[in-house]
């Protein structure tokens, strides 16, 4: 009854929050916590698959809460040599992925990598809720016992070693059941809906007290966590769909302001005469290049430089990235809409990086990348760090995310 009556009040909450998250224009409570927590890092929609750097969020959120506690302050708790070794592709300050490495509930890739990127499989999924479950909850589970003895999987031989405990505990508590085929899908995904309707019913999973004989709480939670879990998965869709409208507010405003700034820059200036006026001594005169071939590659419209001050052309086959930059302000890189460049790779962050013009010439700087920075030149590989900027030059290949971007600095000193 007690988790029944936890459901059926998760349940109003849920109507009561996603409400005023569906009306035009609203933001609710929820969403507010959402944007505070930046989980537009971590999330895009609901209905693509779930990486592992976002289960890692769901799951440490979770612990934190368990722990009654922050995950800032879980954070806080590590030294800075725990941090270091997390992975060598993520970097100290994703402290999701560093707790869950530190709490031993992720064990990564192999050869020092975790690929944060990569969509986190079922099998996977398993395996990371049952290490939660042997340190928050361990009297849910017992280590002498072969929980593959209890449960038929049909597609078993396709379950990798490490994960075959964790998915028959997993079957048999009802948490990820079979299909109607009797099979796991352990190299399958999940999408971030899932994701959270999984976690929302683990949570209750470990409130409810352990069948002494089996280990496994009994089935009774279930019922609650059909409606604890749509709660959930209501207060996602309606902070996504809320933020995309939010997102498309900014857009259209991002462009008006884009416009004006563009028709300021073409005006001539109140009483400054013809055009054969010469700029104020220490002035950096700028003018629009008629699009050419050379340089309007990817629709950019470019601002020639002062003298010296080289063009950042950056390329990228894959994505078809290929714009030129005249770097008379620093060009910010990032996945969110603020920035001047914005990358829609998944494994860029919303402020990635920024490349700035000093002391003759053009430096790379990490502003906040969740995912390491690398500069590959020739047979070296340079990384970036927050708050050292390192110079580019021609023929470096940036390693952005997944993107591997080229650069090319043409006049000035980048001849």
């Amino acid at each position: 009854m007690r988790v029944i009556r936890r459901a059926a009040s998760l349940v109003l909450a849920a109507a009561l929050w996603a409400a005023p998250a569906l009306a035009a224009g609203a933001q609710d409570p929820v969403e507010q916590q959402y944007a505070q927590e930046d989980t537009a890092n971590y999330f895009q929609a609901y209905n693509e698959p779930i990486d592992r750097e976002g289960f890692c969020y769901l799951v440490v959120s979770l612990m934190a809460e368990l722990e009654e506690t922050t995950v800032d302050q879980l954070y806080a708790r590590l030294t800075d040599a725990q941090k270091e070794e997390a992975f060598d592709d993520v970097t100290d300050e994703n402290k999701y992925i560093s707790l869950a490495k530190k709490y031993e509930l992720v064990v990564g890739s192999g050869m020092g990598a975790f690929s944060p990127q990569a969509d986190a499989q079922r099998q996977e999924v398993a395996a990371i809720l049952v290490n939660f479950i042997r340190r928050m909850a361990p009297q849910h589970w017992d280590e002498s016992r072969d929980y593959t003895q209890d449960v038929v999987i049909e597609d078993r031989v396709e379950i990798d070693d490490w994960a075959r405990q964790a998915v028959a505990y997993m079957v048999q508590c009802g948490l990820m059941p079979l299909d109607e085929n009797q099979n796991f899908d352990p190299t399958g995904t999940m999408t971030v809906e899932e994701a959270v309707l999984l976690l929302s019913n683990f949570r209750l999973y470990l409130e409810t007290p352990a069948d002494p004989a089996s280990g496994v709480p009994a089935a009774v939670w279930i019922a609650g966590s059909v409606g604890a879990g749509a709660a959930a998965v209501a207060i996602l869709i309606a902070v996504l769909l809320g933020r995309s409208r939010a997102k498309k507010r900014r857009e259209a405003e991002q462009e008006r302001r884009r416009t004006e700034d563009l028709a300021q820059r073409l005006a001539p200036a109140a009483g400054r005469g013809t055009s054969s006026q010469a700029p104020r001594s220490g002035a950096v005169e700028t003018r629009l290049i008629p699009p050419s071939p050379e340089n309007s590659a990817g629709g950019t419209v470019l601002l020639e430089p002062e003298p010296g001050r080289p063009r950042l052309r950056l390329s990228d086959g894959q994505s078809g990235l290929d714009q030129t930059f005249a770097l008379e302000r620093p060009l910010t890189v990032g996945r969110l809409e603020d920035n001047l460049l914005c990358l829609s790779d998944g494994a860029v962050s919303g402020h990635h990086c920024r490349f700035f013009w000093e002391g003759g010439q053009v430096l790379l700087e990490d502003v906040g990348a969740r995912n390491p920075i690398w500069i590959q030149r020739g047979a070296d590989r340079l990384a970036v760090r927050r708050g050292e900027p390192v110079p580019v030059q021609t023929g470096d290949v940036l390693h952005l995310g997944s993107m591997r971007v080229r650069v090319e600095l043409t006049g000035g000193a980048g001849r």
